[in-house]
Order: structure tokens, then C-alpha cells, then sequence
């Protein structure tokens, strides 16, 4: 079923529930959000947005590309942030494959960084210090302004290490990890511990949870408890992991990290605008990518297109034709119940819709 098919809500979906003109009016937040920064793909290359302020802000629903495209446009790459910068590693490309119509051609894998200071755009981007590996895919991690990069699409066991690695900005140099064992391909989500001492990192479709130690620079098996379910994107908040499960669709699940023995439970409260919902007959099911917005808070994108029989588009005429991509925030809890048992509940601070130009939602990053 090609991308222009997709629905946001099922069928069962009342009307009034479609787009952003109608749907919840948010409560009054005190202070700003943090900027929640995204990259649409737009044909042959990456196009970045930015959300800011917060539901009491007014904001812009057709927005328009940051910034000029970096010097090379590589699939599959990474992105991370230090500070205030924006960081593109990686990629890969596919074009010797799709030339000669093979899928036993193995893509060219890139190391190159590419960054920008979201403070100061206008410099645009500029080329960093290369990667010691190529990585498609490469997952970034930031503690204490130094970035952790781990994993790739393709199998390490017969490439050379290193399969870990850490930018250290001050000195703007990458080093290698002391990382002995092969680590997991593509990774989907982290966590803390520690204070950060120690990161939590899972898997996409595994049970595990595997920490590596930033000062003893070791890596182990943390825990097998967070079920096959979790395939995509999760964010951090409040010492807690939270994920949707791929096997029960809009199903938003957190687990508290603070031990290997806990088990993932599912968030309650939350409406049924807030997260993703299930697919129409055979149609793609939307995939919502989570982003921690700090001091408690959530935030859900996921995207979708426009419909004929939709009325919107005749509010918004300008945007039709563009990818709709939708932003819940989310404020998270944890509370304890009458038999003293812990659950996790999530209450919509507000839903808003943003049209962009391109096919689909790549990733997102609060900044």
C-alpha cells in the first residue's frame, strides 16, 4: 500500500478527532518546552523542521526547511546533539546496488560528520572530525558532552573494530571504545543510570537491555525484560524507559530501569487522540517516535497524509499535498495504587498538527 494511504485513526474515529482544529484544548504551561527538531525525507535527500515554544505559543502549521542541505546527503545516517550543535554521522549509499539491480551489492558505508549550532545557523553546516568506523544507522548518545556512538545496519562479527566509539568535543577527537564483544546492529532507544555513569541501550525487536560503563569502559548484558515488542524509538524521563510495543499497537509502555528485575507496564490515562492508532484494513500502520522533553515531559510525532474526504484541507489549502506530522505532549507519572503497587500515567498536554514538505518522518531530537 504506497505512503499516501495511510490514516491516522482507525475507522472507529469520530470526526471530530481528525486534525488539530478540533482536537484538545491544552491546559496553560508555565514554561517553554524544550525545541523539538525533526528531519522529513524528501526524495533524495533530508529536509530539517523545528517545533518550538510550547501550547500557549502560537505556531506556524505549514512550516518551511531550516536549513540549506548539508555538503553530502547520506541514507541512513545518524544524528545527535551536544549542546546547542546538531550532529549528521554516517550513512550509507545504495546507488551501486540500485544500478545494477542487486541486493548482494553491499552499500558504501561513510564515517563523515556533518554539524550545525542551532544558536548560530547561519554558518551553516560544517565538516567535522570523521568517524573511526563507517556506520549506517550509527545510535549517538551524549553524556557530560561527550558523545557515545554504537552499532550499524550490517553485521560487524568480520569487519575490524572499533564497535563502539566517543566523540570527545573538547578535544574534537573520536576514541576508541574498549567494547570486546559484538554488539547488537541497530539500536532504538537508551537510558541512564548512575547519573550516567552507566547507559542503557536496547536493541530494535530484542529483549535486552545492555549497559556500558563510561568510567570502568566495560559492557555487559543489563537485563532480558523488556520484551520483543520494543522495535522502535523510546525516550528517557524520570528514570524511566518509555516505548511503544510493535506486537500491541498503541500501546505506550515505560519501564523503570532503576532495577533488572522490572518489568514494563503499560502507561494509563492517556486519550486516544495522544498516541498512534491502529491501521485501516492493510493500510501502514503509523509508527510514533517518542523524544524526552525533560521536567517530566513526553512528546509522540508520527506522521500521515491528507485524504480527499478530509475537510481540512479546504482550512488549510497551502498545505495540501504536504506530510502531516502530528505532536503529542505528554506529561508523565508515576504513582503508587491502593496495594501499594507502582503504575505509570500520562495526562495530553496538547496535540497540534505541523504540515511539512516530504514522504515520511525520519527522527527527532529535543534541543
Amino acid at each position: 500500500m504506497p505512503q499516501s494511504t495511510r490514516r491516522p485513526f482507525s475507522s472507529s474515529s469520530s470526526s471530530s478527532s481528525r486534525l488539530s482544529s478540533s482536537l484538545l484544548q491544552p491546559p496553560s504551561l508555565e514554561e517553554e518546552d524544550a525545541a523539538i527538531y525533526f528531519r522529513v525525507k524528501r526524495d533524495l535527500w533530508y529536509e530539517w523542521y523545528v517545533i518550538k515554544g510550547n501550547s500557549k505559543t502560537p505556531v506556524e502549521k505549514i512550516l518551511a526547511p531550516l536549513y540549506p542541505r548539508p555538503p553530502m546527503q547520506q541514507w541512513e545516517s545518524g544524528c545527535g546533539v551536544v549542546g546547542s550543535t546538531i550532529y549528521v554521522l554516517g550513512g550509507a549509499d545504495y546507488r551501486e546496488r540500485m544500478r545494477l539491480r542487486s541486493g548482494h551489492v553491499p552499500p558504501r558505508l561513510y564515517a563523515d560528520v556533518y554539524y550545525i549550532d542551532t544558536r548560530h545557523p547561519k554558518g551553516g553546516w560544517k565538516k567535522g572530525p570523521s568517524m573511526k568506523k563507517p556506520r549506517a544507522l550509527p545510535y549517538p548518545v551524549t553524556v557530560d558532552d561527550k558523545m557515545y556512538v554504537i552499532g550499524s545496519t550490517y553485521d560487524v562479527q568480520d569487519e575490524p573494530p572499533p564497535w563502539g566509539e566517543v566523540f570527545e568535543v573538547e578535544q574534537g577527537c573520536w576514541r576508541e571504545l574498549g567494547i570486546k564483544t559484538i554488539t547488537p546492529r541497530i539500536m532504538s532507544g537508551h537510558g541512564f543510570l548512575d547519573g550516567g555513569k552507566r547507559i542503557l541501550f536496547h536493541n530494535e525487536g530484542w529483549p535486552f537491555l545492555f549497559s556500558y560503563d563510561t568510567e570502568s569502559d566495560s559492557w555487559e548484558t543489563y537485563s532480558d525484560s523488556l520484551g520483543k515488542g520494543c522495535r522502535t524509538a523510546s525516550a528517557f524521563v524520570d528514570g524511566v524507559l518509555y516505548f511503544f510495543d510493535y506486537l500491541k499497537p498503541n500501546s505506550l509502555y515505560g519501564l523503570d530501569v532503576s532495577s533488572p528485575e522490572n518489568l514494563p507496564k503499560k502507561v494509563c490515562g492517556l486519550d486516544r487522540d495522544s498516541i498512534p492508532q491502529d491501521p485501516v484494513e492493510d493500510e501502514v500502520p503509523p509508527i510514533g517516535r517518542l523524544v524526552s522533553l525533560g521536567k517530566s515531559k513526553l512528546a509522540v510525532l508520527w506522521d500521515f497524509f491528507l485524504y480527499d474526504d478530509d475537510d481540512d484541507h479546504k482550512k488549510y489549502p497551502a498545505a495540501w499535498g504536504r506530510l502531516v506530522v502530528r505532536c503529542s505532549k505528554l506529561k508523565m507519572s508515576k504513582r503508587q495504587d491502593s496495594d501499594g503497587q507502582f503504575y505509570f500515567e500520562g495526562n495530553t498536554l496538547s496535540i497540534l498538527d505541523y504540515y511539512v514538505m516530504g514522504s515520511s518522518l525520519v527522527d527527532c531530537l529535543s534541543v
